[in-house]
């Protein structure tokens, strides 16, 4: 073996440990860094040669090490687990908190609630049997049907307002999603040129796979590794970002919903794909949150309160027109509702009877102005089986009920998501200690192979200068 050769052989040691040392350096610098991923210098032998001369064979044992790249630590398996599991996160957590503004709409049990306004509205025909003469019962009935109408418009209102924002809102993230999907497409080609040319491309990637998990929140993709480094993302099994190119979205009004909810009379709202206009299958993510918002959950409340309405409306003019007014002749067969208004964004109090007290018939047809026996049934509606205050406390029972399972299931997953982050970073997050021992090992290496080229120096000076000096 030449004598040289160990130089060489120290001297690739000193480079390989002093590349170790800086990439070492570049993790501690970063450990704060957020979807930064550790890297790690991968060496290898550099062997002897395995082919003899004409003459002779190689000697050599080996020629030192050589550094093969640098590898970015990152579990594939933990990486996909982890968009999964936010993309869910998202969704749920969006869901649950759209149940509680829509929560908000009816806030009960409260004094100014729907409840307690119903329950004053058929009292107030229980003040009217009471006393079936006195026309300050019958102005203060008007007043709470007035109230109630006014009640059922409002939560009508809101209740749109809760829908139109979840539109509004799903199509600024939709415009956000289009945006990390073009960065994603520029980053990959960067990624893509870097690892052809033989360059590290970590940084971008790590910067690529955080817009990715972004994604995930967003919409709920999916990701694949592409060529050269690239990652191509999925959405519902249909590309979103290949290689280079990004494809958009847009969130359209479709036609009338359609299911048990259709009578709400609401477009349904879907995502599309920009290029054609053929519907993205969003399952996952905030964004599948707010649609679920906006085509099934407001559009069921809407439902359920013009049940109420509705109910309020039918019921009340079955008994009224049956019943007769102070004036035995004219007020009769009248309608305490408007007939046409049975909505809760539609209803009012019927023109036969509006600002015209006298006319609420509390009496049976016939069986004379004092009677009560209209008023008194009415004002068993409240409590009866399937009446107004019925349906109404069945919606706020499904809708608390709803959003407590809705709330739960957030919290299950949430809790899944941080686990699944956890699990990730502790295979790619930057751990100090095990930097710090890794940073020991690599300086004594150095320092041993500079020791080693030390060695052979003053080996080589003992055999050119002073070998042969004796005896001159």
């Amino acid at each position: 073996m030449s004598t040289f050769g160990s130089i060489n052989t120290a001297l690739s040691g000193l480079l390989a440990h002093r590349r170790a040392l800086d990439v070492i350096g570049h993790n501690i610098a970063n450990t704060a860094t957020d979807g930064y991923s550790r890297r790690r210098v991968e060496l290898s032998a550099v062997g002897g040669s395995t082919v003899p001369a004409m003459y002779s064979r190689s000697t050599i044992s080996g020629n030192g090490v050589g550094v093969d790249g640098v590898t970015r630590i990152r579990d594939e398996f933990l990486e996909f687990a982890a968009l999964r599991a936010h993309g869910s996160a998202a969704r749920l957590a969006t869901e649950s908190q759209m149940l509680l503004r829509i929560e908000q709409t009816v806030p009960e049990p409260s004094d100014v609630g729907m409840a307690s306004q119903l329950g004053d509205f058929f009292a107030a025909w229980d003040d009217l049997a009471n006393t079936p003469s006195d026309s300050a019962a019958r102005i203060a009935l008007l007043q709470q049907a007035t109230t109630v109408s006014s009640s059922l418009h409002r939560v009508s209102t809101d209740l749109h307002g809760v829908r139109d924002g979840a539109v509004a809102e799903a199509s600024t993230l939709v415009t956000e999603i289009n945006s990390s999907a073009q960065q994603i497409a520029i980053l990959n080609g960067a990624i893509g040129q870097a690892t052809a040319a033989g360059l590290d491309p970590h940084d971008l990637s790590d910067q690529r796979d955080k817009l990715v998990l972004s994604l995930s929140d967003l919409i709920g993709v999916q990701a694949r590794p592409g060529e050269n480094g690239m990652v191509d993302i999925t959405l519902g099994g249909t590309t979103l970002v290949r290689g280079n190119q990004a494809q958009q979205l847009q969130v359209t009004e479709t036609g009338p919903l359609s299911g048990p909810y259709a009578a709400a009379g609401m477009n349904a709202v879907e995502v599309q794909w920009a290029i054609d206009g053929y519907p993205a299958i969003v399952t996952e993510g905030r964004v599948a949150g707010l649609l679920a918002s906006a085509n099934v959950h407001v559009p069921e409340a809407i439902s359920e309160l013009d049940a109420v309405a509705a109910s309020l409306v039918s019921s009340v003019n079955a008994l009224h027109q049956t019943g007769q007014g102070l004036d035995t002749v004219n007020d009769v067969g009248l309608n305490f509702w408007d007939p046409t208004g049975v909505t809760a964004e539609t209803i009012r109090i019927s023109t036969d009877v509006a600002g015209q007290p006298s006319r609420i018939a509390g009496a049976t047809a016939g069986a004379g102005a004092l009677d009560v026996t209209v008023a008194q049934k009415i004002a068993r509606l409240y409590s009866s089986l399937g009446g107004p205050g019925d349906v109404y406390q069945s919606m706020i029972g499904r809708l608390a009920v709803d959003t407590q399972a809705l709330g739960r299931r957030s919290e299950i997953q949430l809790e899944v998501a941080a686990q699944s982050d956890e699990a990730r970073l502790s295979v790619s997050g930057v751990n100090l200690d095990e930097e710090l021992t890794a940073l020991i090992t690599t300086q004594r290496a150095y320092e041993a192979s500079a020791r080693l080229l030390t060695t052979v120096d003053q080996t080589l000076d003992t055999l050119i200068n002073r070998t042969g000096l004796v005896g001159r």
